[in-house]
């Protein structure tokens, strides 16, 4: 599409002069939102793409860098930051908690199965985006609930230490 990103809202956009005050590529008209990126993301890692996964992330991390660390609502099609309405301001980040989800449900790779992490799911995909240590803990305090562990990959030695509240554990 010649889109920065894939994570549009809406594609195609309505045409030109369809609404006269928002070109293509602005918010609703096929506008990129990183929320769409993020479950994209988290798409990838579960399905068997964690390759495209990582992609994603690494999309979303260098938008984030180049907006000083912000996370806009929705940018233009060509990845700038969209702020073409009243209530927007630089702190509007919908997409932010989407994100959360896609690094700890495919970056980190700790997906919940039941309430409270009594079981959970452990797929690691940190090789695959050239990560040789990562240390994780993913917790929910009003359950007082959390899951932890240690990942090493030194050559063909991969070393996992885990630790948690729950009674299972299911590594993929």
């Amino acid at each position: 599409t010649g889109d920065r990103y894939p994570w549009w809202n809406l594609q195609p956009g309505y045409p030109e002069g369809h609404f006269p005050q928002l070109p293509p590529g602005v918010y609703a008209n096929g506008g990129l939102f990183p929320l769409v990126g993020a479950d994209l993301c988290r798409a990838c890692f579960e399905h068997g793409y964690p390759e495209r996964g990582w992609l994603r992330f690494n999309e979303f991390w260098e938008q984030v860098k180049a907006d000083r660390g912000a996370c806009m609502t929705w940018y233009t099609r060509d990845g700038r930051a969209a702020s073409n309405t009243h209530w927007t301001t630089i702190h509007d980040g919908w997409g932010i908690a989407f994100w959360g989800r896609a690094a700890i449900e495919g970056i980190v790779g700790v997906k919940p199965l039941a309430p409270a992490m009594q079981h959970c799911q452990i797929r690691l995909n940190w090789h695959i985006g050239g990560v040789d240590r990562a240390r994780a803990c993913i917790a929910a305090p009003s359950s007082r609930t959390y899951i932890a562990y240690d990942y090493r990959c030194d050559g063909a030695d991969v070393t996992i230490r885990f630790t948690g509240t729950g009674s299972e554990v299911t590594f993929i």
